[in-house]
């Protein structure tokens, strides 16, 4: 019988985000310690995050957790989280799947960015004949004995297995953060630009600029290591800070999506209107 979690509220991506700070006076000096302190212990809680076998031993408790809450196999939600770690987008179906059924379950919205990729690969879907690798779902890929257990579970197609993955993997998630008090989480993400935005932050004094609007994927991967966030950026990104609000949070590589020695964090999309800074590296 089919076990479904109960769904989260929805997020509203036009909420703000606390704590609303005067865009005129804000600056990443400003955040406090503990917020700081907080999201780097909740990832790192003593391990040497590098360590295969502390990433493995990690990723093994998430999958058994969210097996225990779902009923889905180890080997289909071992497939689920693997998918996250090789693409969380690009022009991979299964990607974009599991973005779009996020922004579903958490009542938000792909960006334009990713809504066209879907597009496009919808189009290649419904060619008929062979669906080339690339444009296969989450678990066409897997071996059809799944198939089999998601049908004696009551799932009709993977779009339901992935909503109540991704509800018991919020779930769990938000249960942790709320264990260890963090209501707020200090995190960074480099990404490439607009050649037009990155000249602008580029001739900003400090090359910083402040209080930067950013449409973001249904979810998009933060982290609380700096300089992490500038590895992705290269040499012609930038580097956005923010202090996001633990609702806000999808999974962690604690609890769901996210590479520990990544430091990752993976937060919902919307609207990020409330930036700290934006600052070419």
């Amino acid at each position: 019988m089919r076990t479904t979690s109960v769904p989260p509220d929805p997020i509203n991506p036009s909420d703000p985000w606390p704590p609303k700070m005067d865009r005129a006076t804000k600056n990443p000096r400003t955040v406090p310690s503990d917020i700081i302190r907080q999201g780097r212990e909740f990832i790192k809680r003593g391990d040497d995050v590098e360590s295969y076998s502390a990433r493995g031993a990690s990723k093994d408790k998430l999958i058994q957790e969210l097996s225990s809450r779902t009923k889905v196999s180890y080997t289909a939600l071992n497939d689920f989280v693997h998918q996250w770690a090789n693409t969380s987008n690009d022009n991979a179906y299964a990607s974009l799947q599991i973005q779009a059924r996020t922004a579903k379950v958490l009542g938000t919205k792909l960006s334009p960015w990713q809504e066209q990729r879907m597009a496009d690969e919808l189009i290649i879907r419904s060619r008929g004949g062979k669906i080339p690798r690339q444009s296969l779902s989450i678990f066409e890929k897997s071996d059809m004995t799944l198939w089999d257990e998601f049908l004696v579970l009551g799932y009709q197609n993977s779009d339901e297995v992935v909503d109540d993955v991704i509800k018991a993997m919020y779930q769990y998630t938000q249960e942790e953060l709320k264990a260890a008090g963090i209501t707020q989480v200090h995190v960074w993400r480099g990404v490439s630009v607009d050649p037009t935005l990155h000249s602008a932050i580029a001739n900003s004094p400090n090359k910083m600029m402040l209080g930067i609007d950013e449409v973001a994927n249904a979810a998009e991967s933060w982290t609380v290591e700096a300089s992490i966030a500038e590895r992705f950026a290269g040499y012609n990104g930038v580097v956005m800070e923010a202090i996001m609000p633990a609702n806000r949070v999808i999974g962690t590589a604690r609890t769901g999506f996210g590479c520990l020695n990544e430091w990752e964090f993976v937060i919902s999309g919307g609207t990020v209107d409330d930036l700290i800074t934006a600052t070419v590296r």
